[in-house]
């Protein structure tokens, strides 16, 4: 029997030895194709934001190099090719796909967050909320206050601008908005949100922030509570560039103080039936909107009256600067004194309690002294008593400061 006819005689015979071998291996590669979907599918969960994902991802072609001659040399640096082209793939697709995304507002008209109507384009814009399409608005925050007759319009328009807050609820963001726009609500939950500005960049330059809290469920039922901050910075940089840094601007300590309550209300709303997690998310984020606005409103009333360093200081909770104030009210004249070296006014305090304050009534810096330290500095003439006749002219100006910022 020639060799074309045992071939063609195997083929015949599902039973056949050869005929038996090719199935064994249609089903390896069937297992293996499994295992690529599932090592794929394990990638995508552990990325940020895969549970924001709404859509299935598309499909991904990995490149697959077979070597006949069984060679274990080149196989770590293929794995490494194909993972690198499947991160990039998953990561492209999160960034397209993802209800939620840090930076970026949600466009129902697009079902997408990716697209350059989803950012403001200039640093004194703010989110105002949907049109009919369910197109995001953009509007300078002085534009904005100007047409809604916001009260605090002259701090906005003033030369020297003061950060004020601005709060709108969802009903406001939304009211604009066709029925027929709205059927990713369940993606993007938009509960409400604040708005703060102008801050003054070092060169003058002014820019607006917009805090948005945003209720996510995905298609698995898992809901999350999430503070989306949407803003341009003067140097062209997103606002959340500057999460967690100390920059001074109010909206970084506000980010950072919610991010401890969403933790927990998070972990809380994973411990309940699937059925409770969306109502239990809206009562949470009406509760954390109000609170923002209390603690956004104390926090831009400081920033009134304290400089960068003394914010730091009080971040800190090591020093005694959130005493300044009440030491200030109770401060007797003969506890008053000017430092010659950094040209600041001190003001003593109970309890080794020392304030320092700029010829502004800025309030620079808090710390604790010693009597000994307390002494040498009077002796030594670097803290010089301020007259008895102008004690009253510079606590007239630190409590001024106060008073603006209240």
């Amino acid at each position: 029997m020639t060799a074309l006819r045992r071939y063609a005689v195997s083929r015949k015979s599902p039973s056949g030895r050869r005929g038996g071998r090719r199935e064994a291996a249609l089903a390896e590669l069937e297992a293996l194709c499994a295992r690529a979907s599932e090592i794929a599918r394990d990638l995508f969960l552990q990325k940020p934001y895969s549970r924001d994902v709404t859509s299935p991802l598309p499909d991904c072609e990995l490149p697959l190099r077979v070597d006949f001659r069984g060679r274990p040399e080149g196989r770590a640096e293929q794995a490494r090719e194909l993972l690198a082209r499947l991160e990039s793939h998953v990561d492209d697709a999160i960034l397209g796909l993802a209800a939620f995304r840090p930076g970026s507002v949600y466009s129902f008209f697009d079902e997408r967050a990716d697209l350059p109507h989803c950012r403001p384009r200039d640093p004194r814009e703010i989110f105002c909320g949907y049109g009919e399409t369910g197109l995001p608005l953009w509007k300078p925050m002085l534009a904005w206050g100007v047409e809604t007759g916001f009260p605090r319009i002259e701090d906005l328009a003033a030369e020297r601008a003061r950060p004020v807050l601005a709060v709108f609820n969802r009903g406001e963001l939304l009211e604009k908005r066709l029925e027929s726009f709205s059927r990713k609500d369940r993606a993007y939950d938009l509960r409400g949100q604040i708005a703060v500005g102008y801050y003054t960049w070092p060169d003058g330059g002014r820019f607006a922030v917009t805090l948005q809290l945003v209720r996510s469920s995905t298609r698995s039922r898992a809901v999350r509570l999430g503070l989306n901050v949407l803003g341009l910075l003067p140097d062209g940089r997103p606002a959340d560039a500057l999460l967690g840094t100390d920059a001074p601007w109010s909206y970084v300590e506000i980010h950072r103080q919610a991010q401890r309550r969403l933790a927990a209300i998070n972990q809380a709303i994973r411990a309940l039936a699937p059925a409770q997690r969306a109502a239990a998310a809206a009562t949470e984020a009406d509760r954390l909107l109000a609170d923002l606005v209390q603690g956004g409103g104390r926090i831009d009333r400081r920033a009134g009256w304290r400089t960068g360093h003394a914010t730091d200081r009080a971040r800190e909770g090591k020093r005694p600067t959130g005493m300044a104030r009440r030491d200030v009210d109770g401060a007797r004249p003969e506890r008053i004194f000017r430092d010659a070296d950094e040209k600041t006014v001190v003001v003593l305090g109970p309890r080794g309690r020392v304030h320092v304050f700029s010829d502004e009534g800025l309030h620079v810096t808090s710390l604790h002294l010693d009597r000994r330290a307390l002494d040498r500095r009077i002796e030594k003439r670097r803290w010089q008593a301020v007259e008895p006749s102008a004690v009253a002219g510079v606590l007239a100006v630190i409590r001024e400061r106060f008073e603006r910022a209240s």
